[in-house]
């Protein structure tokens, strides 16, 4: 899905994607789990809160608004850590004891950015 039900432009994980993810997770085992999406989840704001993090965290974190257990699903799963992008001037990684979630970082210069804030790609 491209754009969430208000319409304005960011998509988010919705409840049927959750279930597909159980469904697929449940059919594999001894496998470490990385899951990557484009929107933070709300967890990170608390991960990077707890001050176990490395990195910068340059702006507001920009989570996906709705809440469809997402994040109960990842952990359950046994995913170790996850990776998103959307907030540009953000690259840390934080964990909250189950899972470490992580910025892509900046990339390219065809976006946003901050003056001084490397770039990797």
């Amino acid at each position: 899905r491209d754009y969430n039900d208000q319409g304005d432009g960011y998509g988010f994980v919705h409840a049927d994607q959750v279930s597909w993810f159980q469904s697929e997770a449940s059919t594999r085992s001894g496998v470490v789990g990385l899951s990557y999406f484009h929107l933070p989840l709300p967890e990170y704001q608390a991960a990077w809160d707890s001050g176990n993090n490395t990195g910068h965290c340059l702006e507001g974190i920009c989570a996906q608004g709705e809440e469809a257990g997402f994040y109960d699903a990842l952990v359950a799963a046994g995913v170790v850590a996850t990776g998103c992008g959307h907030d540009h001037n953000n690259d840390f990684c934080a964990t909250n004891g189950h899972l470490a979630m992580c910025y892509g970082g900046g990339v390219g210069y065809e976006a946003y950015g901050q003056a001084g804030f490397s770039r990797r790609a």
